[in-house]
């Protein structure tokens, strides 16, 4: 029998090799979101519509269905009249490092604070809303901003950055909206894109979508 001396050489010597695999693990792990992000032109995730959400690699999560989802024309036709979501979870969005989410849309009816991209990371969330005249970014509690544009007169282009408390949007290329954040937010990180809510109708054509988790890009 080992004496307690020893026992606990033995002891310190197995949290130093587990320290050591977790270590290696870490390194493996950010190796792999490298390579992911060199294939995808930076993406961490790029969602093309040629399939279904669902059917993606990585595949998004169902909430709730839409009355329709399908592929048209390399596009993601939606249509609802309740509530109806896609989403990921994920706990590589940091807020100290910043995410970044594009998308190319196009809709074409929409009833207001109906069609939505929630994004969420470690502290801070914020809500894309759609509307046919008009883009808003929202927060629970905090800011509430708003752009004039014709949603359903061709696609867009609308990318959103969050970084600590800032958060900016794109459209186009051009940052259109910024503001600063202030509700707390303890949801974990996660990207929603969804549908209304009792009665509320939605159409939309959806192109892409794309995010990264390793910082905070203007165009």
């Amino acid at each position: 029998m080992d004496s307690p001396h020893v026992r606990h050489l033995k002891h310190l010597a197995h949290l130093a090799h587990m320290r050591y695999i977790r270590h290696i693990l870490h390194i493996l792990h950010l190796l792999h979101l490298a390579y992911l992000r060199r294939r995808n032109g930076g993406w961490d995730v790029r969602y093309s519509a040629v399939v279904l959400p669902q059917e993606a690699n990585p595949a998004w999560d169902i909430d709730a269905p839409f009355n329709t989802a399908e592929i048209v024309d390399g596009k993601l036709h939606l249509i609802s009249d309740d509530y109806a979501c896609y989403f990921r979870n994920s706990d590589n969005f940091k807020n100290n490092i910043g995410i970044t989410i594009e998308t190319r849309l196009k809709v074409i009816n929409v009833d207001d604070l109906c069609l939505t991209i929630d994004i969420g990371d470690s502290d801070r969330h914020c809500g894309l809303i759609f509307e046919e005249d008009k883009v808003r970014l929202i927060e629970s509690g905090g800011i509430s901003l708003l752009y004039e544009i014709d949603t359903t007169n061709d696609y867009h282009v609308y990318r959103v950055t969050l970084k600590g408390n800032n958060i900016k949007l794109y459209i186009d290329g051009i940052l259109r909206l910024e503001g600063i954040l202030s509700d707390p937010y303890a949801g974990g990180g996660a990207i929603f894109f969804y549908a209304g809510y009792d009665g509320l109708n939605s159409e939309s054509y959806w192109d892409y979508i794309y995010y990264r988790v390793d910082g905070a890009f203007a165009p």
